[in-house]
């Protein structure tokens, strides 16, 4: 079954990669001050992600990454078409970076959750995440600001914050 597995998901078998939840029912739904997996199965799709706004499953851990990189990854592994037609940000910019930067108040809740998962710090490194948080801690919405906050405390060596989120700027 494992090396069925791998040759699925290009992933190690016991890694989070070839748990078939993580990419067909991914984390892509804000609630509770955090994500919640969607209960739709999905096929992940650069397509659907520029046309939804909704992170893919590829990228939720790949934060470094651009939709470039999942495009060919998904057309290398699946033979899917190989979208040609991404803007220059997202064929260049780390997802998690264009997340953070241009995305509405969800996709910014989702990001920041994401990035203070073990799995997304193993995938895409960690060291460079804490600046692009910060910037998190200033959102204009509290429930950011919070799921910021704990990513932030979930960056290893970084350590729990004293931060009211949801105390006046002053």
């Amino acid at each position: 079954m494992g090396q069925a597995v791998a040759a699925h998901t290009f992933h190690a078998p016991e890694s989070v990669g070839s748990r078939c939840y993580e990419c067909h029912m991914p984390h892509t739904t804000y609630g509770l001050l955090g994500a919640v997996r969607t209960h739709r199965v999905t096929v992940q799709d650069v397509r659907e992600t520029v046309a939804t706004g909704r992170p893919n499953a590829c990228n939720l851990c790949h934060l470094d990454q651009p939709l470039e990189w999942t495009a060919s990854k998904l057309s290398a592994w699946y033979g899917q078409s190989k979208w040609q037609d991404l803007d220059r940000e997202n064929a260049s910019v780390a997802v998690g970076v264009v997340g953070i930067l241009r995305g509405d108040a969800a996709q910014r809740a989702l990001v920041a959750w994401a990035m203070g998962r073990p799995e997304a710090h193993a995938a895409a490194g960690s060291a460079w995440m804490a600046p692009y948080l910060s910037i998190y801690l200033d959102d204009p919405y509290s429930a950011v600001r919070y799921i910021a906050a704990e990513a932030l405390a979930g960056i290893p060596n970084f350590g729990p914050l004293d931060f009211d989120y949801i105390a006046l700027e002053a």
